[in-house]
């Protein structure tokens, strides 16, 4: 109804993409100690599920897909709050890489065998969902006019 109430689902819906990442495709498996809780437990294709929804909401935040761009709301926050954006362009490129760190393995074998690392990425991911939830919504709330 409004572009505040548009910015606010936009930034939003990026944080239940974390959220939903982090702290259930991730976590339950992971919590049960259950591979046959994953998602995509027989292709074994939840590592890339899971980056490409944070590459997802890259592209949301920056407004690229497949090649093209538009106008972003990463402009926006940049014109006003430069250090708020390289902070979310810093915290979205960690949580995708932070991906790497299980070098090929599977996730249905990494909450086994590397869990230290699979609680890394979750916190990569929470990291940018908090910043998200926080300091982008509020710069919503301050600088989105209707």
């Amino acid at each position: 109804t409004s572009r505040k109430d548009f910015f606010k689902a936009v930034v939003g819906s990026m944080a239940d993409i974390c959220g939903e990442v982090a702290d259930s495709k991730m976590q339950e498996p992971f919590a049960a100690q259950d591979s046959t809780l994953d998602e995509s437990q027989f292709s074994h294709n939840s590592i890339t599920d899971f980056t490409n929804n944070i590459k997802g909401i890259s592209n949301a935040y920056l407004s690229t897909y497949n090649g093209t761009s538009g106008h972003s709301i990463s402009e926006l926050v940049k014109s006003k709050n430069a250090s708020l954006d390289a902070k979310l362009q810093t915290q979205m490129a960690a949580a995708v890489a932070a991906f790497s760190l299980l070098n090929g393995t599977t996730f249905e074998k990494a909450i086994y065998d590397n869990k230290d690392k699979v609680t890394q990425i979750q916190t990569a991911i929470r990291t940018l969902k908090a910043t998200l939830e926080g300091d982008l919504t509020t710069f919503v709330e301050t600088n989105i006019k209707d």
